[in-house]
């Protein structure tokens, strides 16, 4: 189940759990803490969860310089939407065979650890 965070008219992220507002930067900590976070319009009660995650990555990029290719980025809005599903879907592919193969790798050390006799939490 998804961690609600709603948000405010004023911008303002309230995490309904903690009963707390939060910051882009809590969000972040949260999402690599592996929660699953939805953002949700306080009032309305749309889907905010895509525009606040890249709101996320863009002020990641600003913040350490390591932007996204301009020529990339000028590709995906010339292409519009096309563009932007084939990428979906190309980063999907490619973040669930990176998943797939971690989950491998963890399955093959812990079974060499537990026949090391080491045991594995």
């Amino acid at each position: 189940m998804a961690y609600v965070i709603k948000r405010y008219s004023n911008r303002k992220l309230y995490d309904t759990q903690e009963s707390r507002y939060v910051t882009l930067e809590e969000i972040e900590e949260m999402i690599r803490g592996g929660r699953e976070i939805a953002v949700v319009d306080a009032s309305s009660g749309d889907d905010l969860t895509s525009v606040t995650l890249t709101q996320i990555i863009l002020e990641n990029e600003r913040a350490h310089r390591t932007a996204l290719p301009a020529a990339f980025l000028h590709q995906l809005i010339t292409h519009g939407e096309a563009w932007q599903d084939f990428v979906q879907r190309s980063m999907r592919s490619s973040l669930e065979g990176i998943v797939s193969s971690q989950r491998e790798m963890e399955r093959v050390f812990r079974e060499w650890t537990t026949r090391a006799g080491w045991g594995w939490p």
